[in-house]
């Protein structure tokens, strides 16, 4: 039995050593396949998106400004500019700027019919979120978030 083991090996051994390609003794590597290089499109930051759309809602320099300052504010008072997850009112209003669901479809119910923007997109997305607030405050609507309704800060 002795004998038989080691005549087995020493066939496995030269086999190998002979350069045999058998899938028994050489297990080939995987095919490599040729995959397209995609650039990702950056995420723009979120001065970028508030800047963009103040000017967007706002009608003069001072409404764009005061837009502007009411975004600032609400993003680091609602969720400190998206760093957190929580959702505020007994689970209601949750995303970066604290929608309510009925709140954010009304709003973007609204902008969908009035030709501002062409998707519901979601209360989750720091981009929908900035531009539906946005949008809001130019009509007079920021008293929907309960930091400038209680007056912590005048716009």
């Amino acid at each position: 039995m002795k004998t038989l083991i080691l005549l087995v090996l020493a066939i496995i051994i030269g086999l190998r050593l002979q350069g045999n390609t058998s899938p028994l003794f050489v297990q080939k590597p995987p095919e490599l396949t040729t995959v397209a290089h995609i650039t990702p499109t950056p995420t723009p930051k979120v001065d970028d998106l508030v800047d963009t759309y103040s000017k967007k809602y706002g009608s003069t320099r001072y409404e764009q400004n005061r837009i502007k300052v009411a975004l600032h504010f609400l993003l680091l008072r609602e969720q400190n500019y998206g760093g957190s997850n929580a959702c505020g009112d007994s689970g209601k209003a949750c995303g970066p700027l604290q929608f309510h669901a009925p709140t954010y479809t009304a709003y973007r119910n609204i902008m969908i019919k009035k030709g501002l923007v062409t998707e519901m997109g979601s209360r989750f997305d720091m981009e929908n979120a900035i531009e539906t607030t946005a949008w809001a405050i130019s009509d007079g609507r920021e008293k929907a978030w309960g930091p400038l309704a209680r007056g912590e800060i005048k716009i």
